[in-house]
């Protein structure tokens, strides 16, 4: 008996048997370099850095970051410390609490220290000197004031008083007035050992614009100076 053993069939090839087989991974085309390549032939043809430079510049980089951090932190801490103090000056501990006046007779201490705005006792960073001691002269008897703070909670202010020279007489009693012609104050008699003037008008109280011009016969006035001396 004879066994017939079937022929398998053959793959069918392609018509174009000539073209070859192609392949998974791209073509890499000739005379291209790869990144890989070219930072390779960078880093081979690049001039070696001696290790002693390279450490140089290191410390040099490190140098200056710590002197950058330490200029951030001293500005931070001048920026704070200014702020603090602000605060702690503006607090009860260091506000205007004793106001000492020398020089005044005539003027009570408790009209100096309102009339330059200590009364209400306010912080001692904020007292303008020049500001009150031209508030304590527009007071009738003050004729210049000084002020000066006196820490931690003081103010100290000097006077110089006006001294009357004359006394002027009317309805209600008499005026005292200085060389200027500036009211000084009014009281119901007349003082002794001054010059008494006849000022037709009313007389205005006391004040910084009291007397705009002094009244005749005061010290100060054209018909109370010296005759002139003959050329």
């Amino acid at each position: 008996m004879s066994t017939t053993t079937a022929a398998r069939p053959k793959k069918q090839q392609s018509a174009n048997s000539d073209e070859p087989r192609r392949r998974w991974w791209p073509r890499r085309r000739v005379g291209v370099a790869t990144d890989r390549e070219r930072g390779a032939s960078r880093r081979a043809s690049a001039p070696r850095v001696d290790p002693r430079i390279s450490a140089r510049r290191a410390e040099v980089t490190r140098r200056q970051g710590r002197r950058r951090l330490a200029v951030l932190v001293a500005v931070v801490v001048l920026a704070g410390a200014a702020v603090g103090s602000w605060f702690l000056l503006h607090t009860p501990m260091f506000s205007a609490k004793v106001v000492t006046v020398e020089g005044a007779v005539h003027t009570p201490a408790a009209s100096v220290a309102a009339a330059a705005g200590l009364a209400s006792h306010p912080p001692l960073l904020d007292v303008n000197t020049g500001a009150a001691a031209t508030a304590i002269e527009a007071l009738p008897w003050v004729k210049s004031a000084q002020v000066r703070r006196s820490w931690p909670d003081g103010v100290r202010i000097t006077l110089t008083e006006r001294t009357p020279a004359a006394v002027v007489a009317h309805t209600g009693g008499f005026d005292l007035v200085d060389a200027t012609g500036r009211v000084l104050a009014s009281q119901p008699s007349a003082p002794s050992g001054l010059v008494h003037l006849v000022v037709p008008g009313t007389v205005p109280a006391p004040g910084p614009h009291s007397a705009r011009r002094p009244p005749p016969g005061s010290p100060s006035s054209p018909a109370c100076r010296p005759p002139s001396p003959p050329r």
